[in-house]
């Protein structure tokens, strides 16, 4: 079963749809902290990379790391 917004959605792009078969959109409250997340910082969660910064002709002019 589709949501009201996506059954809106299907409708706008020339399907056909019920929309009183649809269920009600709504946005549910961000939790505190999620189980995976808690105790970790956001420095965390970034993964461990280097950028390379590269000039027009698409040599590398220096690596930027975390």
């Amino acid at each position: 079963m589709l949501s009201l917004a996506g059954s809106q959605a299907l409708a706008d792009l020339g399907y056909v749809v019920d929309v009183s078969r649809a269920k009600p959109y709504s946005l549910q409250a961000p939790r505190a902290k999620s189980a995976v997340l808690a105790g970790r910082t956001y420095r965390d969660c970034i993964p461990e990379a280097s950028v390379a910064v590269v000039d027009l002709q698409g040599h590398a002019v220096r690596t930027l790391g975390r």
